[in-house]
């Protein structure tokens, strides 16, 4: 009787074609290209790695750090607008400026103490 690899005996399909060569791709590339093609965040994913890369913030910079930094960066800016925007009703308006941005940052105990330091121009 000839031997049969662990995944045939267990029933499992095997594959063929371009399934087969996603096995053996690495896994950083898999992830960079479902992010870069399918993900459902706002900033751009080449723009982000691109500065990482001319930045010079380390030697290697790997995929999953790079989403990580886009998720968080995208979280920040999305929790700024929605406060800013909400300083914006409180005032009667209908568009944000800096001075509601600023209001929404001061107001805010989290975002104002990691951006204490930080000048909001107008």
């Amino acid at each position: 009787m000839p031997f049969r690899s662990w995944s045939r005996s267990c029933g499992h399909r095997h594959l063929s074609g371009w399934r087969a060569s996603l096995q053996q791709t690495p896994f950083s590339f898999l992830f960079f290209f479902f992010f870069f093609f399918f993900s459902p965040l706002q900033f751009p994913v080449g723009w982000i790695a691109r500065f990482l890369k001319k930045g010079r913030y380390a030697h290697h910079t790997s995929t999953g750090a790079l989403i990580y930094l886009l998720v968080v960066l995208e979280y920040l800016a999305t929790e700024v607008l929605e406060l800013a925007g909400n300083a914006a009703c409180d005032n009667k308006k209908n568009r944000i400026n800096p001075r509601d941005m600023l209001l929404a940052v001061k107001n805010d105990d989290e975002l104002g103490k990691s951006l204490q330091g930080v000048t909001i121009a107008s």
